[in-house]
């Protein structure tokens, strides 16, 4: 028997790297109030021509927003999808948001080794009827927080929350938000920041209350 030894394959600088990811793109922003829920997200895709959602229904009052790799996006929500159904048909009840923020926390660090090319951002009521938000790091951590913005505009998006919500400006903050003024908020930030590279033409918004989930678009410009 002939005898086999790594020195057969050749050296490593033989073959070209392999990028595990293709970062697509796209920016979200989320703002909860006491009743309700306000995420939006641009429509844009790099290294395509169409524009795909970024927000992704997936309980009757929770929303995901994802941005990235779009092939990562596509496998996480399937993923929460079958989670969610084998729930919901266990429990016999809706999904709460909290309950889906753990959910998506376990999947995806038990890939922490390998982690999802993804920022996520899950919306929704939570089982006290009050709206939540949660965001994650790359290895699946994460926090409830009032307001926030995620992906490639984030600096730009942040900025615009902290002065319209967090008034940082004025040292102090909003804590009576209305759901007209939430959604005036995230739409004026994405406005702020359009003119960068990495917004898209439009914005699809969210707006999640006890009664489920509303969608609009809007256009930002025309290309």
């Amino acid at each position: 028997m002939n005898s086999f030894s790594f020195e057969q394959i050749g050296d490593d600088s033989e073959f070209p790297d392999f990028p595990p990811y293709e970062m697509n793109g796209g920016s979200i922003v989320a703002i909860a109030g006491k009743k309700f829920v306000v995420i939006a997200a641009d429509m844009f895709l790099s290294s395509a021509y169409t524009d795909p959602p970024k927000l992704f229904k997936l309980a009757s009052r929770t929303v995901l927003g994802s941005t990235g790799s779009w092939g990562d996006t596509r496998a996480i929500t399937r993923l929460l999808d079958m989670h969610i159904q084998i729930y919901e048909l266990t429990h016999l009840r809706r999904i709460p948001a909290d309950e889906v923020a753990l959910m998506l926390h376990k999947i995806m660090y038990n890939c922490r080794f390998l982690p999802y090319g993804i920022t996520n951002v899950v919306a929704g009521m939570e089982k006290s009827g009050k709206g939540a938000i949660f965001s994650y790091d790359p290895v699946g951590n994460y926090k409830r927080e009032i307001y926030c913005a995620r992906g490639g505009a984030e600096p730009w998006l942040q900025v615009e929350l902290e002065s319209k919500i967090g008034l940082a400006n004025l040292d102090t903050f909003r804590t009576k938000l209305t759901k007209d003024e939430a959604v005036s908020a995230a739409l004026e930030s994405f406005i702020a920041a359009s003119k960068t590279i990495h917004i898209g033409n439009s914005i699809a918004i969210n707006v999640i209350t006890k009664n489920g989930v509303e969608a609009k678009q809007v256009v930002l410009r025309k290309s």
